[in-house]
């Protein structure tokens, strides 16, 4: 079977939205830094086959050692979270996890921490919220009964221009807790 055109349309998302943070140098492939790094692109298909078509609504990749050695995919659809997990990226020996969708009904409990206050005057007001990190918690079956989900952010003056996406993620979040 060949991909079709909504499957590259949403690998293609996915792709720019995990290339918006740090670390994406290990995102690409060694010997052609045109393509995906291997591992990358298992982590790709997998996600987009998982969100089904679905409006991505929020996707991140955070690196969890500064070596690279193990990366954290968080995927927001419009009916679910998509987690996806690689290690030993950096040592040539990358294992990937099967990726797990949550449905976002799952929702039990957010968690919100930010680092600048709200200052319409001060010299903070340009980096409003600046960094923010949620933690959701979802409701999963045994014998887990919880899965934490971590967000973060770092917004700056020039994303305010636009819609927040970290205020939009936390406006999906409240959806969720009142459904």
């Amino acid at each position: 079977m060949q991909p079709t055109k909504q499957h590259r349309e949403t690998a293609s998302d996915l792709d720019r939205k995990f290339r918006r943070g740090a670390y994406v140098g290990i995102l690409v492939s060694e010997s052609d830094k045109d393509a995906h790094a291997l591992w990358y692109g298992r982590v790709l298909t997998a996600l987009t086959i998982t969100a089904a078509g679905e409006e991505i609504i929020w996707a991140q990749m955070q690196v969890r050692d500064e070596g690279g050695g193990e990366v954290f995919f968080t995927v927001l659809t419009a009916q679910a979270v998509l987690l996806g997990h690689a290690t030993g990226v950096k040592e040539g020996t990358p294992k990937i996890d099967d990726v797990r969708a949550i449905g976002r009904n799952a929702l039990a409990l957010v968690e919100v921490k930010a680092d600048v206050e709200i200052d319409g005057n001060g010299a903070s007001a340009h980096a409003w919220p600046g960094n923010v990190q949620v933690v959701a918690e979802y409701r999963v079956p045994k014998p887990q009964g919880k899965q934490l989900v971590f967000f973060g952010a770092y917004e700056t003056q020039s994303d305010q221009e636009n819609e927040s996406p970290v205020l939009g993620l936390l406006a999906e979040l409240q959806k969720d807790l009142n459904s």
